[in-house]
């Protein structure tokens, strides 16, 4: 069974297989932007409707975003869901007209933009087996059964209002997503009967959004009410509703099943009893794009999720289900004491559910001494809305039959948050990790820390009790670089100019104890595209991945494919890399909103920075030892005229590293190179560090320069139609004067038959000539008004400081402990141009080591290279004396610019230690 992080989506590689459009119309129909402190980045905010029913035809409004301008369509990732209208980019469209396959399968698909910036960040896209009404063209609010509704809460204190004929004991089951739409709306579900009571409620709770179930109990108009919990609204406030005539499952939770295959049922509970239960036919999905089951949350990262489809009457529900490696059962009652508990041998997972306020489960499982448990409750992981309480009692009987019991610490909650206020992983979920010291059982007692209430829905939980199985689970997401005011978790696409560079952040689950390296590397990319490995190496869990797109890279769109590898185990087989995204940034008071998402798509625009720096080849890991001091050399490539200061920084350094960090600048249009230095003291602690390469620059940047020409083209045009105008009417002038001369003439003659001809033409020609005369008044206008406009994208689009930063290059950074030390003399080296002086060199070893080293003298960047042979120092041989040579044409003065370096090969690793060297030159 694939699961979600498994299962790839088919977004087709549209590189040169989309037209890029350039500019703006030139009627200036521009969509509203960043401010000038950043460059543009496409960002997608509301699309409506936000879906639609499998084979229809619609239209779908780009609502709100900002940089999109000049649209040249809507993407999404199931090739069954298309755009069919041919719009115009140039005219800055914000309506397209979609189709939806018959055979695309209800769930939550993404939809983004594309257009003069690039490809957006995605938006979720619902497809409904169900007929769609939207909001606007339902006549006289009168809803209908059996059928979705899109609508907006468009203004504060909103509320909309359905009407819906029922008849006495009919059953109503009211479905309302936002949040699984990526909505800001926390709806809350109200319907009135006809009398006037109100006969039911529900809200969000948590991240699940509404479901509600009444019954009838008389017939007439009730009304259904939609409004946010804080009675907030605007043009992002969507929601889908559904309302059928079948009850809506409330809790949905596996039946018990084999591991390799998704369980055939599920079972679900009404608000009223546990024992109103049915099972549910599903429908696993394994094959084709990626359908969400709706929002997941980051805690939901913790754990595999896959998509399933069950049916409930005429509606085909989309949930998630958790998937494990081991086969499940259900919880057996009674189990509430210790006595009555449920034993087991390993490996234990069991579905359970709180029967009463104060249920407690009790269960057992035999353990082997020198056995690592791992035991977890899945339940906020899960979609449930309980806080489990676990505790663990070791209970040992030694040969005699005398029993001691030990209690065991469990971990309340899981407290490792990957990326905090951006995608936050705490959970209330409560875990162990513990090795046996004797052969025992474990008893094992789960409760709500909360008084669990009547109301059942989503009270279950998940025990899973087994041997440890370190492993790792990661997730990408594209957050962009915090430049102006543009900060990390803002929701954008991620965008490439040529030459120019990307970022993704990765994040690392370590679970069950898995506290290696990891790689990171994409399986494949778009042309153009590289993406050097990166490492997030033991201790850490995250790391910034750079794309890099080459000055001649393809301009378009296509998915990207992360993969993901243990370092100690270069043969085992990758893994995808799973994809979030981040939904709304966060505020001083509330975090970012982020969900699990469904793949990775990279743009390349056709725009070229003024300024771009390489960084020459760097492994992605950096073996070093104390003393030294690595050198990163920088390429700067510069347009004409472009001077502007350039800095390359190094960004998130450990302190305790106690690395000392270089940075590099370049200022001036020949400035071409530079370098940065990472100085490691004798002191540096051995262990693992990261850190980034960033460039920060201000560049004058122009939005859309191709517009004013073709505002300039469109001038000429009008003025070249204007001028045939007046030619036409001059031609038409003549021939009236004519016309007039031959009428004349004939007026001299009795009754001549070509006069009335004549009038005729005469009346014709005055005909034409108003007619021409409105057109040139016409054109003179059009004229004018296209002036004004090229005047208004002259002083609109004109070039703007702006401040552009990105990363460049992500670096993992093993300090090893050095074996030797070493030492010169002298330290600064006094030598006439043009002669050779005498270096001595030592080594000191230690730690038993007895390898060969071999010396040589470095220079840094900015020094010139000394022709100095390097020199093999055998085992048993720890001193020498090296010949440095100095050129004729040597500048006087000291340059302390070099390094002599002892390489050697300890730990399966090449390293080396320096010594700082000053040359004098006389």
């Amino acid at each position: 069974m694939n699961s979600l992080r498994d299962a790839l989506p088919s977004v087709r590689n549209r590189f040169s297989a989309i037209p890029v459009f350039l500019g703006i119309a030139c009627c200036l129909l521009t969509w509203p932007g960043n401010a000038a402190g950043q460059l543009p980045l496409p960002q997608l905010e509301t699309v409506f409707p936000p879906g639609g029913q499998q084979g229809s035809e619609f239209d779908v409004n780009v609502v709100d975003g900002s940089d999109l301008d000049e649209l040249s369509g809507l993407i999404f990732n199931h090739p069954g869901i298309q755009q069919i209208s041919k719009n115009d980019p140039l005219s800055n469209p914000r309506q397209f007209r979609i189709r939806i396959n018959p055979d695309v399968l209800p769930g939550y698909y993404a939809v983004r933009t594309q257009g003069r910036f690039g490809v957006s960040n995605a938006r979720m896209f619902h497809v409904d087996a169900m007929p769609v009404q939207t909001e606007g063209a339902i006549a006289d609010r009168v809803a209908k059964l059996d059928h979705v509704i899109y609508g907006t809460v468009s203004t504060a204190r909103e509320v909309d209002r359905y009407e819906l004929a029922l008849q006495a004991g009919q059953t109503l089951g009211v479905q309302l997503d936002a949040l699984s739409l990526d909505s800001p709306l926390r709806p809350v579900i109200e319907v009135i009967a006809p009398s006037g009571k109100r006969v039911g409620f529900a809200r969000r709770m948590e991240d699940q959004d509404p479901r509600l179930n009444v019954v009838t109990e008389e017939a007439g108009t009730y009304e259904i009410r939609v409004h946010d919990q804080l009675f907030q609204g605007g043009k992002q406030y969507t929601y889908r509703m559904a309302l059928g005539g079948q009850a809506v499952p409330l809790d949905l939770s596996p039946a018990a099943g084999p591991a390799d295959r998704l369980p055939p049922a599920l079972a679900w509970r009404d608000e009223a009893s546990s024992e109103n239960a049915e099972e549910l036919t599903v429908a696993p999905r394994t094959k084709g794009p990626v359908s969400l089951p709706g929002f997941l949350s980051p805690r939901r990262s913790h754990a595999d999720v896959i998509c399933i489809a069950p049916k409930a009457g005429d509606e085909t529900l989309v949930a998630a289900a958790p998937q494990a490696s081991v086969p499940s059962t259900r919880e057996v009652e009674p189990n509430d004491t210790a006595a009555e508990q449920t034993a087991s041998a390993l490996p234990l997972h069991v579905q359970g559910q709180f029967q009463s306020p104060y249920d407690v489960d009790h269960y057992a499982v035999a353990v082997k001494k020198g056995e690592r448990i791992s035991l977890e409750v899945f339940a906020e992981r899960d979609g449930s809305q309980i806080d489990p309480v676990v505790t663990v009692t070791q209970q040992i009987t030694d040969q005699a039959g005398k029993t001691t019991s030990k209690a065991i610490k469990v971990d309340e909650d899981m407290k490792a948050n990957l990326l905090p206020r951006i995608f936050d992983t705490l959970s209330d979920d409560a875990s162990l990790l513990w090795t046996a010291d004797a052969d025992c059982q474990l008893q094992i007692a789960v409760h709500n820390r909360y008084a669990t209430p009547p109301n059942l829905a989503r009270q279950s939980y998940r025990l899973l009790v087994k041997q440890a199985d370190p492993h790792f689970l990661a997730i990408a997401l594209a957050l962009p670089y915090p430049v102006g005011n543009r900060t990390a978790d803002t929701p954008a696409g991620c965008v490439l100019r040529k030459a120019g560079t990307a970022q993704l952040t990765v994040l690392l689950h370590r679970r069950e104890g898995f506290a290696g390296g990891v790689s990171i590397q994409a399986e494949r990319t778009p042309p153009g595209v590289t993406v050097p490995p990166v490492v997030i190496p033991p201790g850490q869990s995250q790391a910034v991945v750079v794309l890099h797109a080459a000055p001649e890279a393809a301009v378009g769109m296509a998915e990207l494919t992360l993969q993901v590898s243990d370092t100690s185990q270069p043969d085992a087989p990758p893994q995808a890399v799973q994809v979030a995204t981040v939904v709304r940034k966060g505020d001083q008071i509330y975090p970012a909103v982020s969900r699990l998402g469904h793949s990775l798509i990279v743009s390349v625009i056709d725009e070229t920075l003024p300024g771009q720096v390489t960084v020459a080849d760097t492994p992605a890991v950096l073996h070093v030892c104390p003393t030294q001091t690595i050198a990163i050399p920088l390429g700067i490539a510069r347009d004409k005229g472009f001077a502007e200061k350039i800095d390359v920084t190094v960004a998130g350094l450990d302190k305790k590293s106690k690395i000392q960090a270089v940075n590099a600048s370049s200022q001036g249009e020949d400035s071409r190179q530079a370098a940065v230095l990472l100085k490691l003291p004798a002191d540096a602690p051995a262990g693992w560090y990261t850190c980034q390469l960033d460039q920060a620059t201000k560049i004058s940047y122009a939005r859309n320069p191709q517009a004013i020409a073709r505002a300039e083209q469109e001038l000429k045009r009008r003025q070249t139609n204007k001028a045939d105008l007046e030619k036409k009417r001059s031609e038409l002038q003549q021939a009236i004067k004519q016309t007039e001369q031959k009428t004349a003439e004939l007026k001299q003659q009795e009754n001549p038959p070509e006069l009335a001809a004549l009038a005729e033409t005469a009346k014709t020609q005055t005909a034409e000539l108003k007619s021409l005369d409105d057109q040139i008044k016409k054109a003179t206008t059009d004229e004018q008004n296209q002036q004004k406009a090229i005047a208004n994208l002259k002083k609109t689009l004109a070039a703007k400081p702006v401040a552009h930063a990105s990363a460049l290059k992500s670096l993992a950074i093993r300090v090893h402990a050095a074996p030797l030390t070493l030492s010169v003399e002298p330290k600064t080296l006094a030598v006439t141009a043009g002669e050779t002086a005498s270096l001595k060199a030592r080594l000191q070893r230690k730690d038993n080591f007895a390898g060969p080293v071999r010396l040589r003298l470095i220079a840094l960047p900015g020094q010139p290279e000394l022709a100095v042979e390097p020199v093999m120092l055998p085992v048993g041989k720890d001193e020498v004396e090296l010949q440095i040579p100095v050129p004729g044409d040597a500048a006087k003065g000291k340059r302390d610019g070099y390094l002599l370096r002892a390489e050697f090969n300890n730990e399966d690793q090449q390293l080396g230690v320096d010594a700082p060297l000053t040359i004098e030159v006389r």
